[in-house]
């Protein structure tokens, strides 16, 4: 999620050659997108179990919020340094300094040498796993290059989908997902951008959607069964079955799997065009993502009936994959089921007419 992606993203920025803030700016609304259609699946779910929040004496208060604002001081300065355009190295330099100084102020969250020293430590040990992925992407971009191998690859990617795109993506979705399996999000990205973003490219597709298409799909393989890592993780923490809990993340990550299909066939999603396209396309998408939860949890104002969950499935699916005729059929098919669903929950009203 911009402004801060993760350490693949940083990645890509040198391997595309443009700078982070502008691949944060790219990647802003499908990630937005993505986040309303988790945050829709969640709220629809909580209305057809009947679910309903704390009341206002149990919610947390906020004068013990206020003083820990200022907490949040050190990641808006990394925000600021990084759009500010300092390097990178500066960035994370000042941010861990104020986290340092932040913590003096307040007796609960005062660093102790030691603790300083743990925390550089801790550093230190997961930055092993960003930056030799990144230290030895220059070496297998030279061994690509200079074997040839990344052409045969892209070659080989084109002739097995006979040159077109849509069966292209599904080969290199497939192919991201299982390098993800196998290996941390950047070290699959490094891969996945060396041999299979080209192909994209050589079907005409720009370098920033091909790129951002590889990157979505190596993290989601973090959430596809089998091999689901994240879900171990959190099976482990709401004591669920793993397989469960895996199956569970992949359907609410599934706008995830439909959006760069989106940005691939409109690259607007992704600011590659005007302003006017850009609106048309965000509106397009977040209505989407409201048809697509819909159809995830087969409840919109009321549990679904059976047509109604197919058309709300036809109404995701056009309305995601923003086009003018495209949206007016799926605005179409989504206003059907608001309009079913309604006149079923008045007919429950006046059962007597």
């Amino acid at each position: 999620m911009p402004p801060i992606m993760g350490s693949a993203a940083f990645i890509m920025a040198e391997m595309v050659g443009i700078p982070y803030l502008e691949i944060a700016l790219y990647a802003t609304i499908p990630a937005i997108a993505y986040y309303v259609a988790v945050f829709l699946m969640v709220d629809l779910k909580a209305k057809q179990e009947g679910l309903v929040g704390l009341k206002k004496e149990e919610l947390p208060q906020l004068k013990n919020l206020k003083a820990r604002l200022v907490l949040l001081l050190p990641m808006a300065i990394l925000v600021y340094h990084i759009f500010a355009r300092y390097s990178l190295q500066r960035a994370a330099f000042v941010a861990t300094l104020a986290v340092v100084v932040v913590g003096v102020f307040n007796r609960t969250t005062r660093l102790s040498p030691t603790d300083i020293l743990k925390g550089l430590e801790m550093g230190a040990r997961r930055a092993v796993g960003v930056t030799v992925p990144a230290a030895t992407a220059g070496i297998v971009v030279g061994v690509v290059s200079y074997t040839g191998i990344g052409l045969k690859f892209s070659s080989l990617i084109i002739m097995t989908s006979g040159g077109y795109l849509v069966p292209a993506l599904i080969l290199i979705m497939i192919g991201c997902i299982i390098l993800g399996m196998g290996m941390p999000t950047s070290g699959a990205y490094i891969m996945g951008a060396i041999l299979m973003a080209p192909a994209l490219q050589k079907l005409g597709i720009a370098e920033v959607p091909s790129h951002l298409f590889v990157l979505y799909f190596c993290a989601l393989s973090m959430v596809t069964p089998p091999v689901a890592l994240a879900s171990y993780v959190a099976a482990s923490i709401s004591g669920a079955g793993i397989m469960e809990t895996g199956w569970r993340g992949l359907q609410l990550s599934l706008a995830g799997f439909i959006i760069p299909y989106a940005f691939v066939f409109n690259p607007a999603i992704v600011l590659q065009g005007s302003w006017d396209e850009i609106l048309l396309t965000t509106g397009s998408l977040l209505v989407g993502t409201l048809a697509l939860a819909g159809a995830i949890i087969q409840y919109l104002s009321r549990a679904n009936r059976v047509w109604e969950t197919a058309l709300l499935w036809v109404s995701a699916l056009l309305l995601i994959s923003p086009e003018f005729i495209t949206d007016g059929i799926g605005l179409l098919a989504l206003m059907a089921v608001f309009l079913s669903q309604s006149r079923r929950s008045a007919d429950q009203l006046t059962p007597g007419l």
